[in-house]
């Protein structure tokens, strides 16, 4: 029969299986701070992984090796568009017309491009180097945006000279805090970074033919916005149209979008 161990023995036992769970804690902190720290050394090399080829696209005029950076900074990166915009920002001078001409398809394509970035200033002098340049007149231009940015006046760089787009883009943000905002303004020309060329829809007789010739691709739909590029650093004046309250839920809007072919559906369709 075995006997109960003593109450200095029973003590030490306790002791010894704290200290035990103690250092199974201790471990499984270490290993929690060295699995995020190795990720993310993965994630600044593939940033800078990313920069580097889009770079090196944007300075060689390589249209399919921007797109393919562009792949590379969407489906591997976190960070990437930040570090690959900064980095145009601050080394590339001037790019080839055929290089702002695929930039312009990302952005018609990459609606939350901005946010990706996080950068503004950084954007903006990027923008002025890979989009078609604006050479034009002022021009009176509308931005639908959340009450929060009128605030704060840290104005996007997306404006419509169509007051009914930008008045659609408003009442989609009622959800915000504080509701929304119809904004009007006259942008000089030196605010202006482009006028956003919306390709032509496609006809039905076209999207027939091309899911005939590329029956895995996919078409992604855009429409025509009278989009405007700004840099608000040159905005003299911004004016607030009208004020929009904060509701629970904004009704989705009905559009008819204009067509556009995806690189994702170039490289999906390459791939069969």
């Amino acid at each position: 029969m075995a006997k109960n161990p003593s109450p200095d023995k029973r003590e030490r036992m306790l002791k010894k299986q704290s200290n035990k769970g103690a250092l199974i804690k201790e471990m499984s902190r270490r290993l929690r701070i060295e699995f995020r720290e190795e990720q993310l050394r993965r994630e600044r090399r593939a940033a800078k992984t990313a920069a580097d080829r889009f770079e090196r696209a944007c300075q060689t005029g390589d249209v399919a090796a921007l797109y393919e950076a562009v792949d590379f900074i969407n489906d591997w990166t976190v960070d990437g568009w930040t570090v690959a915009i900064r980095r145009v920002a601050r080394k590339v001078r001037r790019v080839s017309p055929s290089i702002r001409s695929a930039f312009q398809d990302v952005w018609i394509q990459s609606k939350m491009l901005p946010l990706r970035v996080g950068d503004n200033r950084a954007l903006c002098d990027a923008a002025k180097v890979l989009m078609p340049r604006y050479r034009g007149p002022a021009v009176r231009l509308f931005r639908g945006a959340g009450a929060g940015e009128r605030r704060r006046r840290s104005y996007g760089m997306s404006w419509s000279a169509d007051a009914s787009i930008a008045e659609r883009f408003a009442r989609e943000r009622q959800e915000l805090d504080g509701g929304s905002v119809l904004l009007e303004t006259r942008a000089p020309p030196a605010a202006i970074i482009c006028a956003v060329d919306y390709p032509e829809p496609f006809t039905e007789q076209e999207i027939a033919r091309f899911k005939r010739e590329h029956p895995h691709a996919h078409i992604s739909e855009y429409h025509e916005e009278r989009e405007y590029v700004v840099d608000r650093r040159c905005l003299n004046s911004v004016a607030v149209v009208y004020r929009y309250p904060q509701i629970d839920h904004a009704a989705p809007p009905l559009l008819l979008r204009r067509g556009l072919a995806t690189k994702d559906s170039r490289a999906q369709d390459d791939a069969t």
